[in-house]
């Protein structure tokens, strides 16, 4: 998503089934269990994505919105924020 492709999820963990879950809820992909990964039913996916615009598109904003965002660096800088925050309210 942060190049702006659209995503097929075959979830193999928890984490990973709720990744795609979120990213097929705000449009930017599709998630198809292991159960049900056959051939032609992945074939049947990416075509989806690939032809339907609007996979392409929301993908394409959220790129942006997690650009805009600061990314990774910008995630880690605000969990340790909130820790040492929370040390000097437990300490305090």
């Amino acid at each position: 998503l942060w190049h702006g492709v659209p995503l097929l999820t075959v979830p193999q963990i928890a984490e990973q089934r709720l990744n795609g879950e979120r990213a097929a809820a705000l449009g930017a992909g599709l998630v198809l269990g292991p159960e049900r990964a056959t051939s032609p039913r992945l074939r049947r996916a990416v075509e989806r994505l690939l032809t339907e615009p609007r996979f392409a598109q929301r993908a394409k904003a959220l790129g942006q919105r997690f650009r805009q965002g600061g990314g990774a660096a910008r995630a880690a800088d605000e969990v340790i924020a909130f820790l040492e925050a929370q040390n000097r309210h437990t300490k305090g």
